[in-house]
């Protein structure tokens, strides 16, 4: 009896002990399980971070700097005092006939930046030149045409066709061009003139005819050109009694305009 309780005293102790053996085998298996798919989460973690940290921060700061740029055309260009502003601040110049007078005239902007006078035309350009070079403008803007179709009385210089007028032009934004190396030239295009206008003087009415050609000839050159047409049809009432000129109350909305063209084309930066 006694040795029949040893032995099965052994057994219960060799039972124990199989037992322990199989349930740390169990456990280390399960620890081993998870610390390798832990290890293979944090293998992909690390990957993931990495791609993060070498991916360049460049793009997300130009889109930040985009939207700030954007919102702060967006409120330059809803206050037109800011408008004349800021084409001061960004330092431009307006070239051109009695239409551009009236830039200065109604006080938009400095008469210093507005080199323009009565029935001008391009030919009036090369008295500019030293003028234009000892200003150094960043940003010139040039605005003739109405005096070149021959229709008003006084007219120095008539180009009867399209061509010719746009091949003049270029030569003389070449020349401009040649005395400021460092600015950025535009061509604002003719603006029409209103229904009165037309009716007083036909012949203004080649003047979407005479754009469309002009403005050929000046991107091919490379300079700028800015479409003012919508600007004067979506205002005929701004416009004088001759149909031609115009009130104070155009020239916010022209110098908008020229603005926007400037901003498109990434000069305000």
């Amino acid at each position: 009896m006694q040795k029949s309780t040893r032995n099965n005293i052994k057994i219960l102790v060799w039972f124990i002990a199989v037992t322990a053996v199989i349930v740390m085998a169990v456990i280390l298996i399960t620890n081993f399980s998870k610390e390798a798919h832990a290890a293979a989460d944090d293998s992909e973690g690390i990957q993931i971070i990495q791609s993060m940290e070498d991916a360049p921060v460049a793009p997300i700061e130009e889109h930040i700097f985009q939207m700030e740029k954007e919102e702060i055309q967006r409120k330059l260009l809803e206050d037109p005092s800011r408008t004349f502003e800021t084409l001061t601040d960004i330092d431009t110049i307006i070239v051109g006939d009695s239409r551009v007078v009236g830039f200065a005239m109604y006080g938009f902007m400095d008469p210093s930046r507005i080199l323009a006078g009565t029935s001008w035309s391009i030919q009036e350009i090369p008295a500019l030149y030293r003028t234009i070079e000892q200003m150094h403008p960043r940003f010139i803007v040039v605005a003739f045409g109405i005096n070149e179709i021959g229709q008003q009385l006084y007219t120095p210089v008539y180009y009867s066709t399209h061509e010719s007028y746009a091949q003049d032009l270029v030569y003389y934004l070449d020349q401009i061009q040649s005395v400021a190396p460092d600015a950025k030239i535009y061509f604002s295009s003719i603006l029409p003139c209103n229904e009165l206008g037309l009716s007083l003087q036909p012949g203004f009415g080649i003047i979407p005819e005479r754009n469309k050609v002009i403005r050929k000839y000046v991107e091919d050159a490379g300079y700028g050109y800015i479409d003012t047409e919508p600007v004067g049809y979506a205002h005929p009432d701004l416009y004088i009694s001759d149909g031609v000129h115009f009130f104070a109350e155009f020239y916010p909305f022209w110098g908008r305009a020229i603005l926007e063209q400037i901003i498109k084309d990434g000069g305000i930066s």
